[in-house]
């Protein structure tokens, strides 16, 4: 019985090796099917191959000195194909010969130096270390602080602004990002065109290896205040000279005059404005002299005084306050002086020109223009024959000194102020609600004899109660005690027109 199952068992295995070895087998419909054997590719050249394929097949990426095998067809006569990286580039290449897989047996393919292939896109045929050196170069890379310079790049290297006397390094790196290696063939290594910028640091080496780098130090070194300009130059065996162009600016420490007002920078030959200020009385503003430079900063005086004025032909200008004419100004710190302004006449603008004169860099003279006009206080008459009841800086409202009706409807009295054209304006109208507040508070409240109004309600140009589109209200103060209401448009109160303006 034993023996039994023995010649069983091995009837079987005798059964599976038949199967595994024919290259077809036979359906019902008599149709061959291809059987699959076996390809060992080997890398014994030196170089990594990328992307291998035979057939249809997929061997992957074959390092050197290793090997990929995998099942293929047979019978098919096909070139082994891959990728060569060169320069960081892909390749696509082939082997020369033709490969065809027999049924039974492994078959081995080995991809030496000496292979002989062809790179697909320009059809170029040689050994396979031929073809690689043939396509490999040195490539050579500038960097400053990680940042890559182009060959003869229009922006210089800017080594900023340096102090006469001292001095501004940067370090360079070359790279080799080729395949072979890279030569600097100059001597020295990198040559300047300038006694300005010293190579202060050449390369320790000459030969960069593909993937390696070598360093060199540029000094900057002013010997005149300005701006100086040159250029480097690294002979190499990657694009024959590579021309950094490189520059500086020397300087002189100086005193830099600065003017401000509040928070304000007056610039030179600027002007500042002391707005519209009331006939009696003057406006004095404070400046303050800051030095921004890096030196001393002292005055130069004018009949003993820092700050001068100009052109000041009506006399409405007058310094106030003066530094000291010994004074000097330490860098970041600062002096003061104050002009006060007082204007002849209402509506009359006066001009000066403020001069300071120092040893300031770029600004030995300090120049800048101050204007002011003769302003309104609340009460006087306006131009339009009016009553001044606004008056904030340079702006200024007015009403007229009289009603221009009482106990009127509100079209008519909107109609009355909008004609009115006193003093030859044209831009009367009834007061807004916020304006006619205003001559409550400062005409008659405050100053009850000042404007001349009754204690009785005064109509406003602000509409209320909007029904259907249409506005049957309007909003009145009442100049008895100042409140505000709303009330029907055929209701009669008194009016006045008012105008804006500025100076």
């Amino acid at each position: 019985m034993k023996k039994l199952f023995v010649l069983m068992a091995i009837f079987a295995l005798v059964l599976a090796g038949c199967g595994d070895g024919d290259s077809t087998s036979n359906g019902n419909d008599g149709s061959n099917t291809q059987k699959s054997t076996s390809l060992k590719i080997s890398n014994h050249s030196s170089y990594e191959i990328f992307n291998v394929k035979y057939t249809s097949v997929n061997f992957g990426d074959i390092d050197i000195g290793a090997h990929a095998i995998m099942n293929v067809s047979i019978d098919v006569p096909e070139p082994i194909y891959f990728d060569l990286s060169i320069n960081n580039n892909r390749i696509p290449c082939k082997t020369n010969g033709i490969i065809t897989c027999d049924e039974g047996s492994t078959k081995e393919e080995n991809i030496t130096s000496n292979t002989f292939i062809r790179v697909i896109k320009t059809d170029q045929m040689d050994t396979l270390s031929a073809i690689y050196n043939a396509l490999s170069k040195p490539i050579f890379e500038l960097s400053q602080n990680n940042t890559v310079i182009s060959n003869n790049a229009l922006s210089p290297i800017n080594f900023g602004r340096v102090l006469l006397n001292s001095t501004s390094s940067l370090t360079f790196n070359i790279k080799n990002t080729g395949n072979i290696n890279l030569e600097l063939t100059g001597t020295p290594a990198v040559t300047s065109s300038s006694p300005a910028f010293v190579v202060l640091a050449q390369p320790m080496n000459k030969t960069i290896q593909p993937g390696s780098s070598a360093e060199f130090m540029v000094r900057y070194v002013p010997t005149i205040e300005g701006e100086d300009t040159g250029y480097l130059t690294i002979l190499n065996n990657a694009g024959g000279a590579f021309t950094l162009n490189v520059k500086g600016t020397g300087y002189i420490k100086r005193p830099q005059i600065t003017i401000i007002q509040s928070s304000t920078i007056i610039a030179p030959y600027g002007e500042f404005n002391f707005g519209a200020v009331s006939v009696g009385s003057s406006n004095e503003i404070a400046f303050i002299i800051k030095n921004t430079g890096e030196a001393n900063l002292s005055f130069v005086t004018v009949n003993s005084n820092c700050v001068n004025l100009d052109d000041n032909g009506d006399g409405r200008f007058n310094v106030t306050f003066q530094p000291i004419a010994s004074t000097i100004v330490t860098p970041e710190s600062t002096a003061n002086f104050s002009i006060r302004f007082s204007p002849s006449a209402t509506g009359v603008t006066s001009t000066a020109t403020v001069v300071i004169k120092t040893n300031s860099e770029n600004n030995e003279e300090f120049a800048f223009r101050i204007r002011g006009s003769g302003g309104y206080k609340i009460g006087d008459t306006g131009p339009g024959g009016g009553i001044i009841f606004y008056a904030v800086g340079s702006e200024f409202k007015e009403c007229t000194k009289t009603n221009l009706g009482s106990n009127t409807d509100w079209d008519s009295a909107r109609s009355m102020a909008n004609n009115y054209t006193g003093g030859g304006f044209i831009n009367w109208h009834l007061p807004t609600l916020s304006e006619l507040n205003s001559m409550y508070l400062n005409l008659h409240k405050n100053s009850p004899a000042l404007g001349g109004f009754e204690n009785y309600p005064y109509w406003t140009s602000i509409e209320a109660n909007n029904i259907s589109g249409t506005y049957y209200s309007a909003y009145r103060i009442n100049f008895t005690n100042g409140s505000q209401d709303t009330i029907s448009k055929t209701s009669g109160c008194y009016s006045r027109a008012v105008r804006s303006f500025t100076l």
